[in-house]
């Protein structure tokens, strides 16, 4: 995907002229956030944020304040966290397992190269030997020598592809962590703002009813204060055990903050 930092000027102000005439046109307060949503609209880069945009434009709803500024805050803020940081460490991980295998694979290729000659001066070797015993214990000890290579270079391959499958591994887990909540094991509230923005979406687009229940658990506070934050816990894990087993399959239980 092209970076914004590589528009050429004349395209960048194309995109922002009509981003600007939009935000005109829909009455929308030309602050930096705003624009900068509107930029993203325009430029096309975001699928979801042109999709959520086009059906709120055919709904004829208002773009104030609250929705530009959750507009910004779901598709453009950046992201950081344990995902991100995981990546990086796993990038530079990969770039270290590939140039292995790439000095690996090039030293099988050399060696390939060496062993061809090899083979073929053996092959001089016994058309001209009047005794080919000696030519053919040449010939015996290059093939051992190549099928040894070749097992090395086996071992090394099989080697890099279990550290690719172990960053592979740590990603998925990373990617789990910071949508989970760690004490109830439920979706955080991260994961539930993705999976609302998704419903909306399917909900404007198809006309279906859209449902979403907050609860919390009543004099919480009260409870810690009386009995302990490790009891009040307890509760939190149970409530969400029961959320959890009494949910439909394409539902999603989510701990939005504290006891809610």
């Amino acid at each position: 995907m092209q970076s914004l930092d590589d528009l050429e000027p004349d395209h960048a102000d194309s995109v922002s002229k009509h981003a600007l005439q939009l935000m005109a046109e829909l009455e929308v307060p030309a602050t930096p956030p705003n624009f900068t949503v509107w930029f993203a609209y325009v430029l096309g880069h975001s699928a979801a944020l042109r999709k959520t945009i086009d059906i709120l434009r055919s709904n004829d709803r208002k773009f104030d304040k609250a929705l530009n500024r959750e507009l910004y805050n779901t598709f453009l803020k950046a992201a950081t966290g344990s995902v991100g940081e995981v990546a990086q460490t796993i990038s530079g991980e990969l770039d270290a397992i590939l140039v292995n295998v790439r000095n690996d694979v090039s030293g099988a290729i050399a060696d390939s190269a060496a062993h061809s000659e090899e083979l073929i001066e053996v092959g001089r070797t016994l058309r001209t030997a009047k005794d080919p015993q000696l030519a053919l214990k040449r010939l015996a000890d290059e093939l051992t020598r190549a099928t040894e290579r070749a097992s090395a270079l086996e071992a090394k391959l099989v080697e890099a592809s279990g550290e690719l499958d172990g960053l592979r591994t740590s990603l998925e887990q990373a990617e789990l962590r910071s949508r989970t909540d760690s004490l109830t094991g439920l979706a955080n509230r991260g994961a539930m703002e993705s999976f609302l923005r998704t419903a909306q979406i399917n909900a404007m687009e198809s006309g279906d009813a859209l449902s979403v229940f907050l609860i919390d658990v009543d004099h919480f506070k009260k409870f810690n204060d009386t009995y302990g934050h490790q009891l009040g816990d307890q509760v939190l894990r149970l409530v969400a055990k029961c959320l959890q087993e009494g949910i439909r399959d394409g539902d999603l239980a989510a701990r939005y903050g504290g006891e809610e």
